[in-house]
């Protein structure tokens, strides 16, 4: 679709997010631009906080870009939030279509400067889930904090506690990745195409790869 004519058909979406979400000064600069194909449900205020030192318009865009080969291209994107959870913003990001976003009761994602993600990002928090800042994502991520459906021993005790997924500063995580909970990333790492991440790794500067995961390669870095 045309740029421009998407930005138009982006204008009631971003409205009605920005003026749900902030007080008046900082909805009138419009600093979330939301494509009319993104499905949003439970947004209100404290749902989405920005805190970036700077609010510029648009610094922050969901749903705007196709992706990679135009592989998002018509598709639908969904933005749910739930009861007294948040998606905080540091600073500038970029998430391209056909991204689900679900906020479980009382999750908190965190999103650091520069935050870009390739189509199809999947995220579902029900507790913690952070990116540190200048963070790159490939097609096809996914990030899940928890298992979705409790599992209990004969004694009623849950087996399957949420646990928090933290990714550190300038992280390049490749296409088909999964991070589930658990999984910690150090800064300067870089995460192999359909890797799956379930552990910590306090190494910075590696490569990590496999399924499930290993360091593959240390004294590494990268540039976008």
């Amino acid at each position: 679709m045309n740029k421009i004519f998407a930005l138009l058909f982006a204008i009631p979406k971003s409205l009605y997010v920005n003026f749900k979400c902030f007080d008046l000064s900082t909805a009138c600069r419009l600093p979330i631009i939301v494509s009319h194909r993104v499905r949003v449900k439970g947004i209100k205020k404290g749902a989405i906080v920005l805190n970036a030192t700077d609010i510029n318009t648009g610094m922050i865009r969901l749903g705007m870009s196709d992706g990679a080969y135009g592989k998002g291209r018509n598709a639908k994107s969904d933005l749910t939030c739930s009861q007294n959870s948040r998606i905080i913003f540091e600073g500038a990001a970029h998430i391209a279509n056909s991204f689900s976003i679900n906020m479980c009761p009382n999750g908190e994602l965190v999103l650091g400067k520069d935050f870009s993600s390739n189509y199809d990002l999947t995220i579902s928090c029900s507790k913690h889930i952070e990116f540190g800042d200048d963070c790159l994502l490939g097609w096809h991520c996914t990030f899940i904090d928890g298992d979705g459906h409790p599992v209990f021993d004969e004694l009623g005790n849950t087996l399957n506690e949420d646990k928090t997924i933290v990714v550190g500063n300038h992280v390049w995580i490749a296409a088909e990745v999964a991070c589930l909970k658990g999984a910690r990333i150090a800064d300067d790492c870089v995460i192999g195409f359909g890797s799956i991440v379930s552990k910590e790794f306090k190494e910075k500067n590696c490569m990590l790869a496999g399924t499930p995961a290993k360091t593959i390669k240390e004294k590494i870095n990268w540039k976008h």
